[in-house]
């Protein structure tokens, strides 16, 4: 805009120049016009009276003067317009990031609230961060019952991803998770394995009475006997009080991105304000859902790679499945770029 400003303002110094040589050509042009000329073709004496002689030869030139001066004026306007213009758009564009700013610290704030009313599903917790910490641990142990279960049992041919989705799911759906009519269905049947959840929902309720000499057991199993942190509600899960929370991430990194008037890292800068106000365990649990069939919508539309959503995740703090895996897996990321995407380097790959 400013270019466009300077162009405008050379453009219109010669023309100013111009406009004041012809009307000072004006005033001579009748002087020159009627002394005797020594070219017979140039001499203008014999022209009749002096009166139209001067309007004959000034006219021409005044009309040229005035209509340089009526265009000159109208380029002054169409100047005052454009800055009135700027000015107005700026100051929608000002109101725009405002209301935008003002929106997205709403639904922060929303996420906030989400995260503290998740105290209630679980006694004694003190808050809802607690509440995640305690979930996030519980993925964790019952990754270790999964690999118990296949000693003592059956092999379960398990990804590292699907040890993972497991634990996330029996989490949220509890015992229902075996008669859920969505993992009746391929390729998730794998998932409504209802020996394997009777046996973690066994086991994880008789953990303070586990023979230790057990050879079988795991060695995680063994550090967490007695462990308070086993919180499974074995009847419905917690999915209903936990979709609500991964609904207002999502759509508060939808409505980001929806910002046609952003650019990529204005965009990139908002979705750090809200990974600003995300736990480390926050991220966490947000993870396991993402890998999970619940969450596609974020995979199809690309916002983990993205908006680097998993930043602050230690992913050295979690086995069998990590998000170093994922970025490896599902974007083909080499160690430099996984170190790039998070804050934590030292990390645990898949078994």
């Amino acid at each position: 805009m400013k270019n466009q400003k300077e162009k405008k303002e050379r453009w219109m110094t010669p023309i100013f120049f111009v406009f004041i040589g012809i009307i000072i050509f004006a005033f001579f042009a009748p002087l020159i016009f009627t002394r005797p000329a020594k070219i017979p073709a140039f001499d203008f004496t014999e022209t009749g009276a002096i009166g139209d002689t001067i309007n004959g030869l000034m006219g021409p030139f005044i009309a040229i003067a005035a209509a340089i001066l009526t265009y000159s004026a109208f380029l002054v306007q169409k100047k005052a317009n454009d800055i009135q213009i700027e000015s107005i758009n700026n100051q929608i564009k000002k109101d725009s990031v405002e209301n935008f700013e003002n929106r997205l610290f709403k639904l922060i704030e929303a996420h906030r609230q989400n995260v503290n009313e998740l105290t209630s599903i679980i006694p004694n917790s003190k808050n809802g961060q607690e509440v995640i910490d305690r979930i996030c641990k519980n993925i964790e142990i019952i990754i270790q019952f999964e690999k118990w279960y296949e000693k003592e049992k059956e092999t379960l041919n398990f990804s590292g991803r699907d040890y993972r989705v497991f634990a996330y799911l029996l989490i949220s759906h509890g015992k229902s998770l075996g008669k859920n009519s969505m993992f009746k269905k391929e390729p998730f049947t794998k998932y409504s394995n209802e020996n394997l959840i009777d046996f973690i929902i066994d086991r994880s309720s008789k953990i303070s009475t586990i023979d230790l000499s057990d050879v079988r057991i795991p060695q995680i199993i063994r550090r967490i006997k007695g462990n308070s942190t086993i919180v499974l509600d074995y009847k419905y899960g917690y999915m209903n009080d936990l979709s609500r929370y991964f609904r207002q991430i999502f759509q508060i990194v939808k409505f980001i991105d929806l910002q046609n008037d952003f650019t990529q890292d204005q965009k990139k800068e908002y979705c750090k304000i809200l990974r600003t106000n995300l736990s480390n365990k926050d991220q966490e649990l947000l993870f396991n859902d993402i890998i999970s069939p619940y969450g596609k919508p974020w995979e199809d539309n690309d916002y983990i790679q993205t908006y680097n959503i998993f930043k602050n995740i230690s992913s050295y703090l979690m086995t069998s499945f990590t998000p170093v895996d994922y970025l490896k897996k599902r974007y083909n990321y080499d160690d430099d770029k996984i170190k790039k995407s998070l804050d934590v380097y030292e990390y645990y790959t898949e078994e």
